[in-house]
């Protein structure tokens, strides 16, 4: 491995009135190397990589590429330079196809037309190259979401990037797709560029990095080849705790909530038969799901990601229409009922995409963990808002659930994604319904947030509550789920008790070994 510095940050510094995010940060990575980020949210790790990749002018500080001054703030100037970004929330052109979204802003021509054979050609070729396999016609709004990160690193590595950073690069991955980009990161290095990776899944970080920087409230607060430390040893320093104390953070211990007694199990809430959905295209997703989850119980849903999972779950809060079959909660039918109908007295839902589904970007983080309870008398005046009850109901959440804001008015989108989350989390959680719809509750989230999301979901469960919850963290639904179910190709392919279940016969129903 080449020594000298293929990326060279120093004393960068950012500052966002008098929030300073990034305070004096520098580094070097060679090429050849893989260099892993972590921290809590809001740590500046994405606000580092965005000055890198030319999004976020810094305050003060310098950025060299290849022993070249960088400039800043100008993202075409990055890419030109080699410095490419896949970011954790996807910037993609919904009505376009993977092809137009790939070679945008270098897009072949013939002549001065667009040359979509050659486009398509293109990216074929590095599908192939990167063994990223992706159909070049396929229209990204019609993908799902692993697949759409998946069209954002090929997006980036169409430009022959030196430098590719990715934050978060993993968290809409199921295992397998999870492990072959681990597999794609080490094949980047070993061709000579250098890999920076924000991440917060230190099982990852210890497989594949070379090396590894810890930020704390902006501050790169250690650095350490990756054989010299360990997982709890990352974790202490990330929450500034001792090691002890920071292993109780990783919140992963498999079968706990199958060993716990299950108040009420038996008494069913969620009571779903022979349901069939079908998506725009009138292609069936799921295909006649029979599913009970009792109160007082988790119930997991696994599955390589698109497999119906999600669809299954949009059709239970009833932002999906059904096509055939039955939802019924705490033994009504509520199949017909509206999504304001059902969140009014029968389920809460944590969605899957916490920006389009579960926030308005637009509105404050006041706003936003209001929503769903603006309603209520406690809050109204006739017609009026009583403004200091909902203001001291979002601090009481604020408060609750360690959610890090500068000002309750805050526009939520500013927030960092973990925070964003804890947003919805406590929001959604509040609600005094029988059921909990949870999908991918910890998808780029830090430890300490992914702790707090955990023992939350533990509460609702104990208090009698049914939570059905989708992840593609399959250490996620072993620690959580009393029942587990495994999606494949719209049904379920293997169900039953989380104890009796082993990981093995999960993994090989998730890739339809089992059969179907």
């Amino acid at each position: 491995m080449d020594d000298s510095p293929a990326l060279r940050v120093d004393g960068v510094t950012v500052e966002f009135g008098s929030l300073r995010a990034v305070d004096d940060v520098s580094l070097a990575c060679r090429a050849g190397e893989v260099y892993a980020l972590v921290g809590e949210n809001g740590a500046g790790k994405t606000t580092l990589m965005n000055v890198i990749a030319g999004v976020v002018r810094s305050t003060r500080g310098s950025i060299s590429v290849a022993g070249r001054p960088l400039p800043v703030g100008d993202t075409r100037a990055a890419l030109q330079a080699g410095v490419g970004m896949v970011r954790q929330h996807h910037t993609l052109i919904p009505s376009r196809t993977v092809a137009e979204n790939i070679v945008l802003g270098h897009e072949p021509r013939r002549g001065i037309f667009y040359d979509r054979r050659r486009a398509a050609e293109l990216v074929a070729g590095l599908s192939s190259r990167f063994a990223l396999p992706i159909d070049p016609n396929a229209v990204v709004a019609d993908l799902p979401v692993g697949l759409k990160q998946r069209v954002e690193l090929l997006k980036v590595l169409s430009w022959d990037v030196r430098i590719v950073i990715l934050d978060e690069p993993t968290a809409v991955l199921p295992p397998d797709e999870a492990s072959r980009l681990l597999d794609v990161m080490r094949g980047l290095a070993a061709e000579g560029r250098t890999v920076l990776f924000i991440s917060h899944k230190l099982k990852e970080v210890v497989s594949v990095s070379d090396r590894v920087g810890v930020l704390r409230a902006g501050r790169l607060v250690a650095e350490s080849a990756i054989v010299e430390t360990s997982i709890p040893e990352l974790a202490s320093r990330m929450i500034g705790e001792d090691a002890a104390a920071a292993g109780a953070f990783l919140g992963v211990d498999e079968g706990a909530a199958a060993r716990s007694a299950r108040a009420g199990a038996g008494t069913p809430v969620l009571a779903v038969e022979a349901l069939r959905v079908t998506d725009a295209d009138g292609k069936q997703c799921v295909d006649g799901v029979d599913l009970d989850v009792a109160a007082g119980e988790i119930t997991a849903i696994v599955g390589v990601e698109g497999n119906g999972q999600a669809e299954f779950m949009e059709a239970i809060a009833g932002i999906r229409d059904v096509a055939s079959g039955r939802v019924s909660i705490g033994g009504t039918d509520v199949t017909g009922l509206d999504v304001e109908a059902r969140r009014q007295g029968y389920l809460a839902h944590i969605p899957e995409d916490r920006l389009f589904n579960g926030a308005c970007v637009s509105l404050s983080l006041r706003d936003n963990l209001i929503l769903g309870f603006h309603r209520e008398p406690r809050f109204r005046t006739g017609p009026f808002f009583r403004a200091e009850a909902l203001r001291a109901f979002a601090r009481g959440l604020v408060g609750a659930f360690d959610i890090r804001a500068r000002y309750l008015d805050q526009p939520i989108g500013e927030l960092s994604g973990g925070n964003i989350q804890r947003a919805i989390v406590a929001r959604e959680s509040t609600h005094d319904v029988p059921l909990v719809l949870v999908a991918q509750p910890t998808r780029g989230v830090d430890i300490r947030a992914m702790a707090t999301i955990h023992a939350r979901l533990r509460e609702l469960a104990a208090a009698g509550r049914a939570v059905l919850l989708v992840t593609s963290d399959l250490d996620e639904a072993l620690a959580l789920s009393h029942r587990i179910a495994v999606f494949f190709r719209g049904r379920i392919l293997l169900g039953g008790e989380t104890r009796e279940i082993g990981r093995e016969r999960i993994g090989l129903a998730m890739s339809g070994a089992l059969g179907t």
